[in-house]
């Protein structure tokens, strides 16, 4: 079976596509993106400082308080997060084992999550049960970054949502 994943919120301007190196972080942890491929004055790569290959997700333009939806081809359950840096997060994983892993010296199938980050706050709580289609956040600029967006990724993890392969240089994070 095949894993789709459609567009979680309305809005459609991407701002930072996986893999991409667009962010560096000043010590004081505020985000700006890159000039020309350069990181500004006193700014370091905020993926070389988190130990990244580069961007574990997609970075999408949204307006403050946009809804939120869980937007896989599969039917999970929600887990809610805040993060050391404030940032506000949902994990939708998969009900049951979806997709063959690709990651070296795997061979197995696994579950998966969707993760959207930078929100105000959930729509919901740990352990709802998640159909594509329905709100799961509201839209803000929590945590590590740099303007009104939402990161979203889709991960590997076991079934309680515990992250695998978080070596493969994006956090267990999969394009």
């Amino acid at each position: 079976e095949k894993l789709i994943f459609y567009r979680p919120c309305k809005t459609a301007i991407l701002t930072q596509n996986f893999g991409e190196l667009k962010a560096c972080i000043y010590p004081n942890r505020r985000v700006v993106t890159k000039v020309n491929n350069v990181c500004p004055a006193g700014s370091i790569d905020l993926y070389a400082s988190q130990r990244l290959k580069g961007h574990n997700g997609r970075d999408t333009l949204i307006w403050y308080g946009e809804p939120i939806y869980f937007s896989g081809n599969y039917d999970g359950w929600m887990k809610t997060e805040v993060d050391n840096a404030g940032g506000i997060g949902v994990d939708v994983i998969s009900n049951e084992p979806v997709l063959k892993c690709t990651e070296p010296n795997c061979n197995e199938t696994h579950y998966v999550k969707q993760r959207v980050w930078h929100g105000l706050k959930h729509v919901g709580f740990d352990k709802r049960q998640v159909k594509s289609g329905e709100a799961v956040m509201l839209g803000d600029n929590s945590g590590l970054s740099s303007a009104t967006h939402l990161h979203w990724a889709t991960k590997w993890c076991d079934k309680d949502g515990n992250g695998l392969h978080k070596d493969n240089g994006y956090y267990g994070a999969f394009n």
